[in-house]
């Protein structure tokens, strides 16, 4: 990626939940600015989505992960390697931010005995792999696949490239068996908050506090049960309003409102208590942060 750009561009790569479907599965987006990729969360399919959306793996600059149910990790491996294989000089992977255990879990997929190295290691050393390499133009010997990963709780930073800023808020979801945390960026002078899995709670209004775009998971029109762990309709609405942002993204629905008329519903709903402007998300919608 190249030259600089006026406002962050939000790609929508997955939409969905852990349930199967066609249209909408797994849970990821880009955010493109300043001539570099960050992306938050890396669900089924995402690498192969990435492409149909016109991005690339190899573009990527971070990854930021909410916390580690599959739906938001399950294609990391994937992206990890669709990245490092075109390189030819020294690698330089993709920064790895999220909450424990992301150091351990990526270090299982990619790592020296993990389930991915002798893959890597064929890639790297046999005859055959490095003959394609060498017709492609790289020199031998191969790059090594390297990781850069920082574990990162509530209420911290880490860095970015350049020109972008990070912090963290707590995300109530399924603690203490998972950790799960939201995020922060700021860019070419605008703010984007992404809640990942959470339920309605202060700490994430907190954190979205005067956003430009909240991107806020939507399961389902509350009431959802008793204790869901996961926010619907009013909590989404809640904490778009009581934060003021000006934008908001519904993202992880379920299928009671993923359907033609369910989204208009939840919408509706929505917008009982938010009266900004309102992005039902899907698979490829692009917003620009402007």
């Amino acid at each position: 990626m190249t030259g600089q750009q006026a406002a962050p561009v939000i790609t929508m790569i997955g939409t969905g939940a852990p349930r199967l479907s066609r249209e909408r599965y797994g849970s990821s987006l880009a955010i493109e600015a300043n001539g570099d990729l960050v992306m938050m969360d890396c669900g089924p399919a995402t690498t192969y989505k990435m492409l149909q959306q016109g991005l690339s793996p190899t573009d990527v600059s971070a990854l930021l992960i909410t916390h580690h149910h599959y739906d938001h990790t399950a294609d990391v491996a994937n992206m990890l390697l669709a990245h490092w294989e075109p390189s030819f000089k020294d690698y330089e992977p993709p920064r790895v931010i999220g909450p424990q255990p992301t150091a351990r879990f990526v270090d299982l997929l990619v790592g020296p005995e993990g389930a991915f190295r002798p893959d890597i290691d064929s890639r790297r050393l046999s005859p055959q792999s490095q003959f394609l390499f060498e017709r492609r133009g790289g020199t031998l010997p191969r790059p090594e696949l390297v990781t850069n990963v920082t574990e990162i709780e509530a209420r911290q930073s880490a860095p970015l490239p350049e020109g972008w800023d990070m912090w963290t808020g707590h995300a109530q979801h399924v603690q203490p068996y998972l950790d799960s945390i939201a995020y922060r960026v700021e860019v070419a002078g605008k703010s984007i908050v992404f809640t990942g899995d959470t339920e309605y709670c202060p700490e994430i209004i907190e954190l979205a506090d005067g956003a430009d775009l909240l991107i806020t998971m939507c399961c389902d029109v509350e009431p959802i049960g008793a204790k869901p762990a996961q926010m619907g309709t009013e909590g989404a609405a809640r904490i778009a309003a009581e934060a003021n942002v000006k934008k908001v993204i519904l993202t992880h629905s379920g299928p009671n409102i993923s359907y033609p008329g369910g989204q208009e519903r939840a919408v509706g709903e929505v917008a009982k208590m938010y009266d900004g402007e309102i992005f039902f998300a899907f698979e490829g919608l692009k917003v620009t942060v402007d």
